[in-house]
């Protein structure tokens, strides 16, 4: 007896299970791991394993995981674009990366293993911008985005001018759903750890594949960990835009006494669904029907009796089978019409539910990009009234002689000057100071952009960088020749060694433009403060800077000195002095 009951109630689970096996579904998801480490100058301990381990633990989730170890920046940006096609209509793509990080005002960057950061031109040239890594996953289809960032252990560009100690914050995409978790707060580094792995990775490590926990879940207790750890040291910190929680193992279970939910989106095939709630019933029907002529004694004196009866062949036993089966006819009947009326308000219900969310993200969006419609207006009202306020200084000085349909700047290009139209940042006090830490295709962006600010014809051809086209006859700003610049560099009254920045006045620093007095032309500063950019190439790489600056002895600042240096070559010395053509 006890042995058909166990039979019983087996077979019944089985058939629950078969019945519902076809409401789960494992979407497409995607990864990404960057683990970098031989850094030149500063080799770190865990990145790779931490990177090993991630790939290891994403697999296990279900993620497509493409592993990349000391990767250089060709590496990296191919690596990133074949992510961004597997991403493309993927229901969740995963990025994370571990390694050095940079956060600038110009945005946060990951370091390729091969990168020679000297300042932040280098940065923007051999750097991963972390900025365009985020649009681009987020644009490139994929539903639901994770970016992971373990990065900037320690900060190899402490002398550049606007670096922080950690990566900045990125702000999350509105075209797909999209949560990024850094290891530590912006302007922060993140410990590297006395174990296998940094703090932060192993708590995602710990807590990332939990059963039944969302990714918000896995985020307040990766903080609490880390905190824990590092004694409140380091705070990870988070962006999202996620609508719906995202479940990397599954959703939590629902109790013993529970029903399963069954949860209907606009693609649910609701025909289906009443089928297997029908199917459920009878199962569950015949099920304790089967126990209950089993178990009770009144159930074995019914087919006792009903099996004489029936092989009697009398008419009561037929009719009682008859109306015993209507009645069950009849209640298989009545709860088929309650689950399906029952169904379909659950189904008006959650259709209802959606409509509302839809209606409440547009609005939200909406409401975000009249916001930064706003902000933007703003901010080039600024720009436009920045540009006035220096367009004042950007005064001109006509040239005599040979070169008098020449047009030359009264003095060197200044920070707030290269401020306005490059958009960078200097602090207020330095905004007369002469731009200096320049490269010669520094300077020859910047004239091209004025130019265009001011409705004339560029200069430069900048389409090719090994090729660069000068095109003299356009009336833009540019760098003068040499020649054009000897002829307006005449040595003013009082002498070159009185009226100029060199070694024996400046302090052994950098001094505002302006300071001494100017020559015959009303030039200033043109001998002395800085070297200043022409357009003459010797030995078909050098580029000729003309002058003497802050640092050199007085006697070595005449027309007759030059310095020749490679066209990449920027130092605090060095800046530059705009002319055009009449």
């Amino acid at each position: 007896m006890v042995l058909k009951n166990k039979k019983l109630i087996l077979s019944f689970i089985l058939a629950l299970l078969c019945v519902t096996a076809g409401f789960t579904q494992s979407g497409s998801k995607v990864a990404l791991v960057f683990g970098n480490a031989s850094y030149k100058n500063s080799k770190l301990e865990n990145p790779i394993k931490d990177a090993k381990a991630m790939e290891s633990k994403l697999k296990e989730l279900g993620f497509s995981v493409t592993l990349v170890l000391d990767a250089d920046t060709e590496t990296m940006d191919e690596e990133l674009r074949k992510f961004y096609s597997k991403a493309k209509n993927a229901d969740l793509g995963l990025l994370y990366y571990s390694g050095h990080g940079i956060g600038t005002d110009e945005g946060s960057f990951l370091l390729p293993v091969t990168s020679n950061i000297k300042d932040e031109t280098d940065l923007k040239r051999h750097a991963v911008n972390l900025n365009d890594v985020v649009t681009d996953t987020c644009e490139s289809g994929c539903k639901q985005v994770i970016i992971l960032m373990d990065a900037c252990r320690n900060n190899p560009l402490k002398k550049t001018k606007g670096s922080s100690r950690g990566l900045t914050t990125v702000s999350t995409s509105e075209v797909a759903q999209s949560v990024i978790f850094y290891a530590c707060a912006s302007g922060k580094t993140a410990d590297d750890g006395d174990g296998d792995h940094s703090p932060f990775t192993q708590a995602l490590l710990n807590w990332i594949g939990k059963p039944g926990y969302s990714f918000s879940q896995v985020v307040t207790a990766v903080t609490k960990e880390v905190r824990s750890s590092t004694k409140d040291m380091q705070t990870p910190v988070s962006s999202s835009t996620i609508m719906e929680e995202i479940y990397l193992n599954g959703k939590s279970s629902p109790s013993v006494n529970e029903i399963p939910p069954v949860y209907i989106d606009d693609k649910t095939d609701y025909s289906k669904v009443i089928r297997i709630c029908v199917i459920m019933f009878v199962v569950l029907l015949v099920v304790i029907t089967g126990l209950f002529l089993t178990l009770t004694t009144e159930g074995k004196q019914f087919i006792s009796l009903a099996g004489s009866k029936i092989s009697s062949g009398t008419e009561s036993t037929v009719n009682f089978v008859k109306n015993s089966s209507g009645k069950v006819k009849e209640t298989v009947s009545i709860k088929y019409r309650q689950g399906k009326e029952a169904l379909e308000e659950k189904k008006n219900a959650i259709s209802e539910k959606m409509e509302e969310r839809k209606e409440e993200k547009a609005a939200a969006i909406a409401e975000q990009k009249e916001a930064a419609a706003a902000f933007a207006e703003m901010k080039k009202q600024e720009q436009e009234e920045e540009y006035k306020a220096i367009k004042k200084s950007l005064l001109l000085a006509e040239i005599a002689g040979k070169y008098s349909d020449l047009y030359v700047a009264v003095s060197p290009v200044t920070k707030a000057q290269y401020k306005t139209i490059m958009e960078s940042a200097y602090e207020d006090s330095e905004d007369n100071y002469p731009i200096t830490n320049v490269t010669w295709y520094d300077c020859a962006q910047f004239f091209n952009k004025l130019s265009l600010k001011e409705n004339l014809e560029p200069v430069y051809d900048l389409t090719d960088k090994h090729n660069i086209k000068i095109d003299l006859t356009k009336n833009g700003w540019r760098m003068p020749t040499v020649e054009e610049w000897k002829s307006f560099a005449v040595a003013p009254e009082n002498g070159i060694a009185r009226e100029s920045w060199n070694l024996s006045n400046s302090n052994g620093e950098l001094q505002e433009c302006c300071k001494k007095q100017p020559n015959s032309y009303g030039l200033y500063d043109v001998y002395g403060l800085v070297w200043e950019w022409c357009n003459d190439v010797e030995k078909e790489k050098y580029h000729i800077a003309k002058g003497g600056a802050w640092d050199v002895q007085p006697e070595h600042c005449k027309a007759s000195a030059k310095l020749a240096v490679t066209a990449d070559f920027s130092d605090d010395v060095i800046g530059v002095r705009g002319v055009r053509n009449r």
